[in-house]
């Protein structure tokens, strides 16, 4: 009974197998692996949400004490820095020239404009205007008093006591500036009679014993800090969580509360052992955090209670936009990893069906499992394959030669065998173009591409047979590789190939052809240089080219590449041709441009690879690309498509008398066309910038100095002082020098200082510009200006 209960189960069991692998083979791929994603993609969700709810909520108190904490002590250095700004301020201050003379003599009210400067340098006229209520300095020994509020005898003073009594605290202490807090200090209205005798006091003070550095003190600076100011200070640095604040001094004295309440909760705080640590407090009903700091400068203590709720609420807003960044996040590896794992399998049933849409019922893994057992079982329908397929990969392996992308002596072995190819002894490759026109438009170079892609297409089966691979269309030209076991045979084919292939494109066509033929190679792996040096034989017309052709019934049109002694003696000056086509661009001369450019190209054309030539043109496009970088214009401005579209453009064509068109077309034209707009908008800061070079120099600097440190010609810089300022750069710099000098004859300084301070070896040289300039010489200039030689 056991065993037959057994069996059955078993049966069951396979039963319940194999309707699971018949599901599975007619389930979709695409439909399977998104299930698989899918699940995975929500577990994962699942486990980030509630493993950041479960750290966001064990965390959330900590982060909010830190915050609290952080926004305390920056609250209480900014405060420590306005402090210490305004202490720096009124010790450079005390140090104006007439400070220290009013603390030497008693000042009139004659003495007004010295009065101003004072006012100037500590008053309304400060750095700080809205810092302070009043200052006031009082000379003790002179019994006279200058302050925001007028000037007077100390005497006539009402709180004098007061400020005597401050005064003598200070004397104490090192005298270099105090701050001394007064709680009962005076406070006195404006509308009072007697406001501008009074002093305030009430709240924090600056007091400066009198003069700076001096052992012994005639007199001191006081300076009341405007109350409502340093509150804004606190409130200016507090988030809008802050509720409550207190500062106590360094007994315990309430300075600044918004509660009584919280006042005497921070007094016992700060009489605990752990006074600064941020902890939970209950104000007023609510359950804060509140954090204390104190200050360095004044050793006061601030203590700010913080709305534990605002905390949560950033928290929740930062867990929801978490969470949307978690579901974009997985959105998005969902449909990346659902792409990558089926792109393959969609890929390779285009490959085995041939045909660009996937259409199959079912599993496609089970449908890829036969076609590939399809192919394995029949030879017949992988030699078909192959045999459809032969001409393309012909093409591609010709590519790869030319190319040098074949490296590998299995490679190659294993490309022969496929193709069916039989290795020769001689090798070269053969390139063929259009005969046509330099300067052909862009429609027409366009045709010219067309005819050369259909001629490859249409060639005859007899000129089919005589190339060891294909003809190919490669960067603007047809290029087909040649092999024999003799350098006669191969040269004579070459030259039979020659003949036909001249007149099918012309009878067909219309067109005539030229052919360059590289050297002949013994080695693959020379396939590549080959390819270079068949194109670069289009370029020549050398002596021995012609020589060469004469040999073959002079074929004019049947070039051939040969090392020349002149090759390996070319001496081409780079730096030269790179600064002069930089010094065009910087001028905007297009036909310089143009001219030096096909100079270079004439120099390039002995050079004799094309390998040593395209270094020469990547270095002069890198300078030519550096100085756009130099000159502020957007690179993206002259080659939208980016860097290396714009190498690969100019460089592809593998000859020189292209790569100098390309040049000129993609390079010298935008360039000179965006500086030109460049200029032309920054005509306003190239002033600004011509200015700041003659204040640099004080008006002794050349035109061309100028030019050159500005990165534009002198022309530039004298057509802009011309249309700004109506002026030459000799007159402009002239008009310069002679208002730099007016200004230092304001001074004390002698002719001859001024002289050297404008650069003047020797003052008759100064005394002669300025009088030709003004028709005074110095001396009287300033005598009649300024009443004094």
């Amino acid at each position: 009974m056991g065993r037959k209960m057994w069996g059955r189960g078993s049966y069951m069991q396979k039963a319940g197998i194999l309707k699971g692998k018949i599901a599975f083979d007619k389930m979709s791929y695409k439909l399977f692996i998104t299930i698989c994603i899918s699940a995975l993609v929500g577990v994962f969700m699942v486990f980030m949400v509630v493993n950041t709810f479960i750290l966001m909520h064990s965390n959330n108190h900590e982060m909010a004490e830190k915050e609290a904490t952080m926004t305390t002590r920056h609250m209480v250095a900014n405060i420590e820095e306005k402090l210490e700004n305004l202490r720096q301020y009124y010790l450079y201050s005390a140090d104006n020239d007439d400070v220290i003379w009013f603390m030497g003599n008693r000042l009139e009210y004659s003495d007004y404009s010295r009065y101003k400067s004072i006012n100037a340098a500590l008053g309304n006229n400060s750095m700080y205007p809205n810092y302070i209520n009043n200052y006031v300095i009082v000379n003790i020994d002179d019994n006279r008093v200058i302050s925001s509020r007028g000037i007077y005898d100390f005497s006539n003073m009402i709180n004098d006591q007061e400020i005597l009594d401050l005064y003598e605290a200070n004397t104490k202490e090192t005298n270099r500036g105090n701050w001394i807090y007064v709680a009962d200090g005076t406070d006195v209205e404006n509308t009072n009679t007697q406001y501008h005798l009074t002093v305030d006091t009430s709240g924090l003070n600056f007091v400066l014993n009198l003069p700076v550095g001096s052992c012994s003190t005639k007199g001191f600076l006081l300076v009341n800090i405007n109350k409502n100011e340093w509150k804004q200070w606190i409130w200016d640095n507090i988030s809008v969580s802050g509720k409550s604040v207190a500062v106590l001094d360094t007994e315990g004295n309430v300075i600044y509360s918004t509660s009584s309440s919280f006042s005497d909760k921070c007094i016992e705080k700060l009489s605990s052992k752990e006074p600064f640590k941020a902890s939970d407090m209950d104000i007023d009903g609510y359950d804060q955090i509140v954090t204390g700091c104190t200050s360095t400068t004044l050793g006061w203590t601030y203590y700010v209670a913080y709305d534990y709720r605002s905390f949560l609420g950033f928290a929740s807003k930062l867990m929801i936009e978490f969470m949307i960044a978690i579901t974009a996040l997985s959105v998005l590896s969902f449909v990346s990893l659902r792409h990558a794992l089926y792109k393959p399998v969609d890929k390779l049933i285009k490959e085995v069906t041939d045909t660009d849409e996937c259409s199959v019922s079912g599993n496609e893994l089970t449908f890829l499992a036969g076609q590939f057992a399809n192919l394995k079982n029949d030879k017949e329908v992988l030699s078909q394959t192959i045999i459809n397929r032969r001409e393309r990969l012909a093409e591609l392996f010709e590519m790869r030669l030319i190319r040098s992308a074949v490296s590998a002596n299995d490679e190659w072995e294993e490309y022969v065998k496929v193709l069916g190819l039989t290795e020769r002894k001689f090798y070269a490759c053969v390139s063929i173009i259009l005969s046509q026109n330099e300067n052909i438009d862009k429609e027409e170079e366009i045709n010219e591409d067309a005819i050369s892609l259909t001629l490859a297409e249409n060639l005859p089966e007899n000129l089919k047979k005589k190339t060891w691979l294909p003809l190919i269309y490669d960067s603007c030209s047809l290029v087909c590789i040649m092999a024999d076991d003799t350098e006669e045979s191969l040269m004579e084919q070459i030259s039979s190939y020659n003949k036909e292939f001249k007149e099918f494109a012309f009878n067909t066509y219309g067109y005539h052809i030229q052919m360059g033929v590289s050297e002949l190679h013994t080695m693959y792996r020379h396939l590549g240089r080959a390819y270079h040096e068949s194109v670069y034989a289009l370029t020549l017309e050398t002596d021995d080219t012609r020589e060469h052709s004469q040999t073959l019934e002079k074929e004019a049109d049947l070039c051939f590449y040969i090392q020349s002694s002149k090759a390996d003696k070319a001496d081409i000056n780079l730096q030269k041709y790179e600064k002069e086509i930089c010094d065009a661009l910087k001028a905007m001369d297009k036909a310089q441009c143009y001219r030096l450019l096909d100079d270079f190209t004439d120099q390039l054309r002995n050079v004799g690879e094309w390998a040593v030539a395209s270094v020469y043109y990547a270095t002069l496009i890198d300078t030519i690309l550096t100085e756009v970088i130099n000159m502020k214009i957007d690179i993206l401005l002259v080659c939208p498509e980016g860097l290396h579209k714009l190498y690969q453009q100019i460089m592809d064509v593998g000859d020189v008398k292209k790569v100098r068109k390309n040049m000129k077309k993609m390079l010298i034209d935008p360039i000179i066309k965006e500086r030109s707009n460049l200029l032309v908008d920054h005509s306003y800061q190239m002033m600004a910038s011509i200015e700041q070079k003659l204040a640099e120099s004080k008006g002794n600097i050349t035109l061309n100095e100028c030019a050159d440190q500005l990165n534009v010609t002198p022309t530039y810089i004298w057509k802009i002082l011309k249309a700004e300022r109506g002026k030459t750069f000799s007159e402009y710099q002239e008009e310069y020098k002679i208002e730099e000098a007016k200004k230092l004859l304001q001074s004390n300084m002698s002719v001859s200082d001024v002289a050297s301070e404008l650069g003047y070896t020797n003052a008759q040289n100064f005394i002669r510009f300025f009088s030709k300039g003004t028709g005074l010489t110095p001396g009287k200039y300033r005598k009649l200006t300024y009443g004094y030689m």
